[in-house]
């Protein structure tokens, strides 16, 4: 989803978790630079933090509220979201209905 603020500024990706609004960039670069378009766009859309997602190996700070992560690490430098009352919710095994097998009425090919 892009994100176009008032002054023409646009986002690749807005996150609204809660209260909280989350700016994305992707960028194909090594060594993203922060540009007055990033500058708008954390001002104009409240964003709590602005996350600029590259092609290098390193996650580094870029200005307050703004950081460069290598998309390599995202999902060990990006923490989670909590998404109301979705917070805390992970996926599960569904248990048979009561009065059925598992795995009944699946088919099985024999060798």
């Amino acid at each position: 989803m892009i994100e176009r603020a008032r002054q023409g500024a646009e986002l690749d990706l807005l996150v609204v978790a809660g209260q909280r609004r989350l700016g994305f960039e992707f960028k194909r670069t090594t060594a993203p630079e922060l540009t007055k378009s990033m500058r708008v766009a954390l001002e104009d859309l409240k964003l709590a933090r602005l996350d600029v997602v590259h092609a290098g190996s390193e996650t580094f700070p870029m200005a307050t509220n703004v950081r460069a992560v290598a998309a390599t690490r995202l999902l060990q430098d990006v923490e989670p979201l909590s998404f109301g009352r979705w917070a805390g919710v992970t996926a599960r095994r569904r248990r048979p209905a009561r009065g059925v097998r598992a795995g009944a009425g699946r088919r099985t090919r024999r060798r």
